[in-house]
């Protein structure tokens, strides 16, 4: 919680962004700001909801968006993969 107002403090443009989300009709007045992760909480619905904003970004028009939702995407799956990796090894051990 502490980092995101630090990041946001610093750079408004998330902030930005996510206002002009959650007024798009498309969103159907999602909070958005309430699903950003507070220290690794909800971490595993993360690829799932990159997916479906990925599905929203038109590749052409919004060639940064799209890349970096992808970029995104493959790092939170790096990520889970580590997790499980470490979980699988301490049940084998404990």
């Amino acid at each position: 919680m502490e980092e995101r107002k630090r990041i946001w403090k610093e750079d408004l443009r998330l902030e930005v962004r996510l206002a002009k989300l959650e007024q798009n009709p498309n969103g159907r007045r999602l909070q958005l700001q309430s699903i950003l992760p507070v220290e690794h909480q909800r971490l595993v619905k993360y690829p799932l909801l990159l997916t479906e904003i990925k599905k929203h970004c038109v590749e052409v028009e919004d060639r940064v968006e799209w890349d970096l939702v992808t970029e995104a995407t493959r790092r939170t799956n790096e990520i889970l993969d580590s997790i499980d990796k470490q979980v699988k090894w301490n049940k084998q051990f404990f």
